[in-house]
């Protein structure tokens, strides 16, 4: 009972280089092959730290956390989207070591990362957000941060169609929620946008969780110049529409000046039954 894997360190273009922040050195191939194997695309965003984890699974091994690894396992048969759980993965930031700078980018655990976002640990010197400021409550370590660029984007997919005859019956709903923010007076920007795919990627509908400002921040702060850094909640419910086979989670910063302090934390899409 083999399951073989194939896959790379990183991308490359066409004349031999790679090492460089664009999507084709941050792209990689992965194959799974074998009788466990699920068969077809595969409809999930992978990472190379998905794969110690998957060969785990085959083996039947339940990864002890004390471990620290960062994957999850995929493209194995049997894995249905589960009704009233967070299917985002990561959606917290925990699966990667916080930095506490935004000057390092080492790509985001379960996120298709092709560009400058990273992960800041709560706390880190510089402004950034604290673990007693305005955000979550019960977060953990770290929070997303847009990095060094001006705009950055992850995002993942997630494989719905075992759930086809109750979304074209519209009988599922879904739950989108996250916590957006930014940096004290600054109007950098981040929001959360899902699209709902059909069977060949068109687009049936889309939802977006609206940027949380600098004017909302300092409502919300009240005058309390220490609270005008941090994240607040954002919201949206709906009907998945029919023909839905998959689900596309965004999450993306801007930047008005300087860094990209646009902010994330605890994003979650959550479906269930009408």
């Amino acid at each position: 009972d083999w399951l073989i894997i194939v896959s790379t360190d990183h991308g490359g273009t066409i004349d031999g280089s790679h090492g460089a922040n664009i999507p084709e050195h941050r792209r990689i191939p992965v194959i799974f092959s074998g009788p466990s194997a699920a068969r077809g695309w595969l409809h999930t965003t992978v990472n190379q730290v998905d794969i110690p984890v998957t060969a785990l699974a085959h083996l039947g091994v339940e990864p002890d956390p004390a471990w620290g690894l960062d994957g999850r396992a995929v493209g194995l048969r049997g894995q249905l989207p589960a009704l009233g759980r967070n299917l985002v993965f990561n959606g917290d930031a925990e699966y990667a070591p916080g930095y506490p700078n935004s000057n390092i980018n080492a790509g985001v655990p379960g996120w298709s990362d092709t560009g400058g976002m990273t992960v800041v640990r709560y706390g880190a010197s510089g402004g950034f957000p604290q673990p007693e400021g305005p955000g979550p409550e019960g977060r953990g370590r770290n929070f997303f941060c847009g990095g060094k660029v001006n705009r950055s984007q992850i995002q993942q997919l997630i494989d719905v169609a075992a759930l086809a005859d109750e979304i074209d019956a519209g009988g599922v709903r879904y739950q989108l929620s996250a916590w957006l923010g930014g940096y004290a007076e600054q109007r950098d920007l981040a929001w959360l946008t899902l699209r709902f795919l059909g069977d060949h990627g068109g687009e049936l509908g889309q939802a977006t969780l609206r940027p949380v400002t600098v004017e909302d921040r300092q409502a919300h702060a009240a005058g309390n110049k220490a609270k005008l850094t941090g994240l607040l909640p954002r919201r949206q419910a709906g009907d998945v529409p029919a023909g839905t086979r998959r689900l596309e989670v965004s999450l993306l910063t801007d930047t008005a000046s300087g860094d990209n302090d646009g902010y994330a934390d605890a994003i979650e899409l959550v479906l269930s039954r009408d």
